[in-house]
């Protein structure tokens, strides 16, 4: 279902990251569908900008990939901790932030898409999944059991040495689908924290998961967006239009 123009603001702006030739395929289904099915801009980051058709003038292609930061083990590079640069230098004149997983398939948009993610951020600047979890249930959990789902991340960064204690609060969601409040000071706190992670990540030749919800978690709380919404996947899936790895190559 495609909105009419007139009768919607462009205030959300989708964010994605295209590394590889396959997370640009299914990046290339996901900005078509996009397209098609909402009247918001899309901001694409990648290592290959050829790739990419001439879109209209909603989709801005960067070449912004850090070479340095393709984490490489065992000559295998893990792409996905390179999320964050889909938030750098996030341009002004948006009101909400959606970062997706570019193996998301978009089936649908409709106005009451637009209506629950605004009515979101009325009294909250910060949506994902998973919120439930935090890291000081994680410490709590692999001190009395020996185990616990980001057992081999907070091994890698050594939690239990941090100084800075608050960090602990932070809520561990889910990576594929994120929301915020635009907030240019947060944002660009938020992309340099999961920046620094990354490196982090890198010195000590740490655990290559795929739960950089770790990552997220931490950054988030450290920029500001502690005020955070639990987005139910049921709604991202009948309301949002979203179907997980519906995209994927």
């Amino acid at each position: 279902m495609i909105m009419k123009e007139k009768n919607t603001m462009k205030t959300i702006l989708f964010t994605l990251l295209s590394v590889g030739e396959k997370y640009s395929k299914s990046c290339q289904h996901l900005v078509e569908e996009l397209l098609s099915n909402t009247p918001h801009d899309i901001l694409i980051s990648t290592d290959n900008v050829e790739y990419f058709p001439n879109y209209s003038k909603r989709v801005t292609i960067r070449q912004n990939i850090e070479k340095k930061a393709k984490l490489s083990l065992n000559g295998y590079e893990f792409n996905y901790n390179l999320k964050f640069h889909a938030f750098k230098n996030i341009p002004a004149g948006y009101d909400i932030i959606l970062y997706l997983d570019c193996d998301i398939k978009n089936k649908f948009w409709s106005e009451e898409s637009d209506n629950k993610l605004k009515d979101s951020f009325t009294n909250h600047d910060f949506i994902a999944c998973r919120l439930n979890c935090n890291l000081n249930q994680q410490m709590a959990e692999l001190n009395s059991t020996g185990n616990c789902l980001f057992k081999e991340k907070m091994s890698s960064y050594n939690v239990n040495e941090w100084e800075d204690k608050s960090l602990y609060e932070s809520k561990l969601p889910s990576e594929h689908f994120l929301g915020f409040k635009y907030d240019k000071n947060k944002l660009t706190k938020f992309y340099k924290k999961w920046r620094e992670l990354n490196y982090q990540l890198q010195l000590v030749e740490g655990a290559v998961s795929c739960q950089d919800g770790f990552e997220i978690g931490v950054a988030a709380f450290y920029a500001g967006y502690k005020n955070s919404f639990e987005f139910a996947m049921g709604d991202q899936h009948l309301i949002l239009g979203f179907e997980f790895n519906g995209n994927k190559i």
